[in-house]
């Protein structure tokens, strides 16, 4: 933790103390570093004082530091008039002050009082009242002297307890040495606090508390000599008769929800996930889909935030769509992160300053932030760079293969004090410097969980249907013809990177993948095998190429013919939570039947209803469909799903001359290793209706000569 006097360099001018805590916050380190407290203040009532307990009770532990106090009781008319008579008489002030005060009851009033007793009997505080001579007596000040110089606290705040913390009001925050302006201010606040103390302010009449009342408050404070935790005292009896805005009182730190299981039973492996990353503090936790990644993640945090005197943690996410899900999951650990989906990026930068000044100050133990992998890059991680000099940083990166862009390591920062990576599948295929770059900045995988450890346990089992599809005339047509091309540029393939004769290969390459990818015959055959009866379809995922939209849009057409009721989901759902969870929301429950979609299901989309997926489909790198099964696997208590099926399509073109080229064998090589991925972790790889028929085609063609 820094110290007080950086602390109280890096307070803000203004705060609404609606949004704060105003005692930690602002007056605790204030009051840490004081010399002395002035205070003059209309509408006072001694709730203000157990407000500012935490603070009061750091000056008033020195018995050599003053504390003054100039108020202006809140009281009606007539009131106002007895106090004055009272006051002539030299009578007891304490029943006017407080109105139905009882010493034998046991209340918030009555402890307020008693606390107010113990202030004044032990010299403590010293109280005037101030009585406006015309009009109110509305000024709302107060004054600190440290050894830097003054520092005041003013504005619209009352000293009562809902001036402190219940209404919209602000105060301003004024240090002498700042600048001209703050020295003026200060100057001038002091001047009028000491013409009022002193009786030399016309306006106001400035009174001393008579004896009668200093005797009576002594007697209170005699009674009550057995109580020696004055601020516990009066915030007990304010917790029970006002209640207390939790996020403001409580410090913010990370704790295990109850109701998680992490040790035992279907996710027992989070507890040893988490015990092989604490051992470093660094490391990727490689976890299949669907395995509780986030939680297990969440809580490492919670351990780490248990050993440190104050930590940051840095959430990064891919996609907009995860800032919430993941802010959720968060606020279930009792935090409540800065979520910096839909803000704009001066705000994002204030927010996370107060969240590092609030660590810094001892206000909060834990602090979290939700930005996307993209925002690693921003100016923010500059902020976060110059905070990891006094407080500990915690990056954990979801999804965390994206992070091996050479985008994310020209900017990386090497200020997080632990590094925590999660992904079903970190390495990046056909990236090895990509990969490199994650182990080096993040750290080695410390435990491995992949789906053949997660089927059975935390994930369903499934069955693999695998439908042979052919390419229609035209499309056959245009394979064809790309594929002489190809040949005729073979001698490209051989090329260095950048030569336009490579580059043109590569194109006519792609063109002929995008061929098999987007073939119409898919929805055709999905067509004759898609249940007849709409009713047999139910909690259903079609996942669509991105390259071309016909096929989502005869995807489309083919369910709206059969009267299915169902839903493309877009970036604009992914992008606005509140569309996002009314539609998981219906789909969880039936009334959708069918999602479809391009490729915005594949990462962060949280929908363990799910009971069938038809892949039209599927690119050759391996964590995509990693993803997409395990998306499709996830445990589902609330429907029972015990089990899953999943439909996939490939396409066999023909082949004119019984020659293969080098990217055709590529491209066929992956579309075996799909099938054989997808069928050894089936129910039902070996069996007839799974994909050992087709796979042995496949090989066939592999061993063709080119």
């Amino acid at each position: 933790m820094v110290t007080t006097s950086n602390a109280i360099a890096e307070l803000e001018p203004i705060y609404f103390v609606n949004e704060h805590d105003i005692d930690r916050e602002v007056f605790l380190p204030i009051v840490e570093i004081a010399s002395s407290i002035s205070c003059m203040s209309g509408f006072f009532s001694s709730g203000a004082l157990s407000e500012l307990a935490i603070s009061l009770s750091h000056f008033l532990a020195a018995k050599d530091k003053p504390l003054r106090f100039i108020v202006s009781p809140n009281l009606e008319k007539q009131d106002l008039e007895a106090l004055k008579i009272a006051l002539g008489a030299g009578e007891n002030l304490i029943p006017l002050l407080f109105p139905g005060y009882e010493p034998s009851e046991d209340n918030l009033r009555s402890r307020a009082v008693n606390a107010l007793a113990y202030l004044v009997a032990t010299g403590r505080l010293s109280m005037k009242l101030g009585l406006q001579r015309q009009g109110l007596f509305h000024t709302k000040c107060w004054i600190f002297e440290t050894e830097f110089g003054g520092i005041t606290i003013h504005g619209s705040v009352n000293a009562t307890r809902s001036g402190l913390s219940a209404n919209t009001e602000q105060i301003g925050l004024s240090k002498e040495w700042e600048n001209d302006a703050d020295k003026k201010v200060v100057g001038k606040i002091r001047k009028t606090f000491e013409s009022l103390w002193n009786g030399e302010y016309e306006q106001v009449q400035t009174i001393e508390v008579n004896d009668e009342t200093i005797g009576y408050l002594s007697k209170i404070y005699e009674k009550n000599r057995d109580v020696t935790d004055w601020p516990s005292y009066l915030n007990d009896k304010i917790l029970k008769e006002f209640g207390s805005p939790e996020g403001a009182k409580r410090k913010s730190k990370l704790e295990v929800p109850g109701w998680l299981n992490y040790r035992t039973g279907e996710y027992a492996h989070q507890g040893k996930a988490v015990n092989a990353w604490l051992e470093k503090g660094k490391g990727i936790l490689s976890v299949a889909t669907g395995g509780g990644k986030t939680l297990t993640s969440l809580v490492a945090a919670s351990k780490v935030g248990s050993r440190e005197e104050s930590l940051l943690v840095v959430v990064a996410v891919p996609t907009k769509a995860l800032l919430d899900q993941w802010s959720e999951d968060v606020k279930a650990f009792s935090v409540t992160p800065l979520n910096t989906y839909g803000r704009p990026k001066s705000e994002i930068k204030r927010e996370l300053k107060g969240q590092i000044r609030r660590l810094r100050l001892g206000v909060s133990n834990n602090e979290v932030i939700v930005m996307t992998h993209e925002a690693l890059k921003s100016e923010l991680i500059d902020i976060l760079e110059k905070a990891s000099a006094d407080i500990p940083l915690m990056l954990i990166g979801d999804e965390v293969h994206n992070l091996g862009s050479a985008g994310f390591q020209s900017k990386a920062k090497y200020c997080f004090k632990y590094l925590l990576g999660l992904s079903a599948t970190h390495v990046r295929q056909f990236d090895e410097e990509g990969t490199d770059f994650l182990i080096d900045y993040f750290g080695d995988v410390v435990y491995d969980f992949p789906l053949e450890k997660a089927i059975g346990t935390c994930l369903v089992p499934y069955d693999y249907h695998v439908h042979r599809v052919q390419l229609e005339d035209e499309e056959q047509e245009k394979w064809f013809e790309l594929t002489e091309k190809i040949r005729k540029l073979s001698y490209a393939a051989e090329l260095s990177d950048g030569n336009s004769e490579k580059e043109r290969w590569k194109i006519l390459c792609l063109q002929r993948r995008r061929i098999v990818e987007s073939a119409a015959g898919k929805v055709v055959r999905l067509a004759s095998i898609l249940p007849a009866e709409k009713n047999d379809i139910r909690r259903t995922l079609f996942f669509c190429t991105d390259k071309n939209p016909e096929q989502l849009e005869s995807l489309n057409e083919l369910l709206s013919r059969r009267a299915v009721n169902f839903h493309q989901v877009t970036a604009e759902e992914t992008s606005s939570p509140k569309i996002l969870s009314r539609v998981i929301a219906s789909f969880g429950s039936g009334a959708l039947q069918v999602l479809t979609s391009k490729r915005v299901l594949d990462e962060g989309f949280n929908i363990p209803q799910t009971e069938t997926a038809y892949f039209l489909a599927s690119n050759t790198v391996r964590r995509q469909w990693v993803q997409r099964l395990g998306r499709v696997l996830r445990l589902s208590p609330a429907t029972g799903k015990e089990k899953a099926v999943v439909h996939d399509f490939i396409v066999i073109p023909q082949l004119d001359s019984g020659k293969i080229d080098g990217d055709l064998k590529s491209l066929l090589r992956s579309e075996f290793e799909r099938m054989s991925f997808f069928s050894q972790l089936s129910s039902n790889g070996l069996e007839s209706d799974g994909s050992i028929e087709l796979m042995n085609e496949f090989l066939a063609l592999l061993e063709t000569d080119k």
